[in-house]
């Protein structure tokens, strides 16, 4: 039986020079042309002297020449030059040797041709390098080998190419073709976790139909999951990361726009510690959260009820009917409690609602370390779309979290995640069908203190500040006082409206009574009322509610007087 190596090319000696010096010129054009701006100068300078027919002095090409060499050399050597190159013998290498490894590991098609069965190996039709020395390639696959083949092979790939891991991704315009990623000696994955830079910046209001950034692939690219008419199962052991994972998804959640978050955590330290205030209901207990999923399915029927009146298949994502996020933090300690019948009727309405609640607008979203039948029903586990395992102890655990054919078939092998790598996971369920490696964004404990305060001035319509509860905007810029919808800013403006008869009184030059002795949050505001008496003469509306903010006049001010809102400037008569 004859064997072929559609990749593999028989050069002449003079084929092979030629070849190696068009690389060189290639290569030489290449960084000359990416580095043009640093070398503008020294042409500018040699091609003056040429136009203008004057003799340079040698110093001023000799220095430049060697300068612009030594960055060049610099970048070529000990900068991205050198990782480029290594890379691309590395790749060369990779396609010198991936026909023997497929061969080997029977990944071969048979072609029938006129000199009997011909062997053929998957052909690569495109390649390139990707982050820590990894490549991707683009593999065309022969009659008799399928990517569920090369899914089913990815740790023998990634041992008999020398690389860590190797990660098979489905082309859906063909189903003959697959892109391999053979992760380079220095995973992405590993090392210290990256931020999640998007997360951090949000101020609040994206739609929450959009994709949720979870984390990051091998190739540096962001990963995201939608939740929009899905549902989310998270399972992993103690300590993989579980816990981070489930907070930058709430957090993503608390952020959005006509969205509200539905949590139960027995645990008591993860979703009530920190989200208590966004959530619009918080259960603790076996028994408040039957009562919570009862009144959920409430509002499921009632969208079902609209949906049919209205003749519409699914909600539409909005003021009126927002998102519902249902989050479920350490499921087992809610179905496998030890009153078995609170168990049951609560794994029966969560059921329910995994069921249902999809066209509903509801996304449910359960954590737990290891789905099992005692802790999530067969019914109830198999309707979850999107799945994601971290480190599990057994392949068992990673069978009950991702599937049979995921951890068998598609070489999700969550089992041999180590512990040194907390937040490395895998994913299922996405577009393309392919067990997705990722690892998710760290968050850490000032991130949880951040985030949530900002997602709860969000949620209340008061933008954020920072740390300081109460802020006076400056009186150059809009003549007023501006303060937070917070309790100590609420004290401030009492103490102001118990102050004013005193400051109008003495601008009566009448005899001021004795103030009130200050209250904490109070000292602020004698100094801001001091501030405007020096700045502000002519009376007008100082404090005042966006309809008298800033008028002037007799009557603006007697309008002003009528309305709770607003604060005037000592000199004008009370009239309430």
């Amino acid at each position: 039986m004859k064997k072929v190596l559609h990749h593999v090319d028989e050069r002449s000696a003079s084929e092979n020079l030629g070849l190696l010096l068009w690389h060189v010129v290639r290569w030489t054009a290449g960084t000359t042309w990416a580095y043009r701006t640093e070398l503008a100068p020294l042409v500018a300078v040699l091609v003056s002297g040429a136009v203008l027919d004057v003799a340079l002095p040698l110093w001023l090409v000799v220095v430049p020449a060697l300068a612009g060499g030594g960055y060049l050399t610099r970048w070529a050597w000990f900068g991205d030059g050198r990782r480029t190159a290594i890379a691309r013998r590395n790749l060369a290498r990779i396609r010198a040797e991936f026909g023997e490894v497929c061969y080997q590991l029977g990944l071969v098609g048979r072609h029938k041709a006129a000199e009997g069965m011909t062997e053929v190996i998957p052909s690569i039709i495109a390649a390139d390098v990707v982050d820590g020395g990894g490549v991707r390639l683009q593999i065309q696959c022969p009659l008799g080998v399928t990517p569920e083949h090369f899914e089913k092979h990815a740790l023998e790939l990634a041992g008999a190419l020398k690389g860590s891991a190797c990660e098979i991704q489905r082309d859906n315009r063909n189903a003959a073709r697959c892109i391999l990623t053979l992760v380079g000696q220095t995973d992405p994955l590993y090392g210290a976790p990256r931020e999640p830079k998007e997360l951090k910046a949000a101020k609040g209001g994206h739609d929450p139909t959009d994709g949720v950034p979870i984390g990051y692939d091998s190739s540096g690219r962001t990963v995201r999951i939608k939740l929009f008419q899905r549902s989310l199962l998270i399972g992993g052991s103690p300590s993989s990361g579980k816990s981070i994972l489930l907070q930058a998804i709430v957090s993503w959640c608390a952020l959005a726009r006509d969205c509200e978050l539905w949590c139960i955590d027995p645990k008591l330290v993860e979703l009530a510690t920190f989200w208590d205030e966004s959530a619009h209901r918080m259960a603790t207990d076996v028994e408040s959260a039957t009562v919570l999923l009862d009144d959920l399915i409430a509002v499921m029927n009632e969208r079902y009820k609209v949906l049919q009146a209205e003749k519409r298949q699914k909600v539409t994502i909005g003021k009126e009917t927002p998102m519902i996020v249902l989050v479920v933090d350490e499921l087992a300690e809610l179905t496998a409690s030890l009153d078995k019948k609170k168990g049951a009727e609560f794994s029966e309405r969560l059921r329910l609602l995994v069921s249902k609640g999809r066209a509903a607008g509801i996304v449910p979203i359960l954590a737990t370390q290891k789905p099992s039948s005692e802790t999530c029903s067969t019914g109830t586990r198999d309707l979850i779309s999107t799945r994601i395992a971290l480190r599990c102890g057994t392949q068992a655990q990673a069978i009950t979290i991702l599937g049979d054919e995921a951890v068998k078939e598609r070489g999700a092998n969550a089992q041999l995640i180590g512990t040194d790598t907390p937040g490395l996971a895998y994913l299922t369920g996405e577009e393309g069908g392919e067990a997705k490696r990722f690892r998710a964004f760290f968050l850490d404990e000032e991130d949880m203190t951040v985030i949530p305060a900002r997602a709860a001035a969000y949620r209340s319509g008061v933008e954020p500040v920072g740390s300081v509860v109460g802020q006076v905007m400056a009186l150059d810029e809009k003549r007023q006082a501006a303060a937070e919808m917070t309790e100590a800013t609420v004290r401030e403006i009492e103490a102001l409206r118990k102050l004013r008869h005193g400051f109008e009184a003495a601008a009566k030059d009448e005899p001021l009574e004795q103030p009130l002795p200050p209250r904490e949050g109070e000292e602020p505001a004698r100094e801001l009322l001091y501030d405007l008496l020096d700045h502000l003469t002519a009376p007008r509306v100082v404090f005042g509610c966006e309809e008298h903010h800033g008028l002037e006049g007799a009557e603006a001010l007697q309008e002003a007087h009528q309305c709770r809102a607003c604060l005037l400037l000592p000199g004008v008569p009370d009239e309430q």
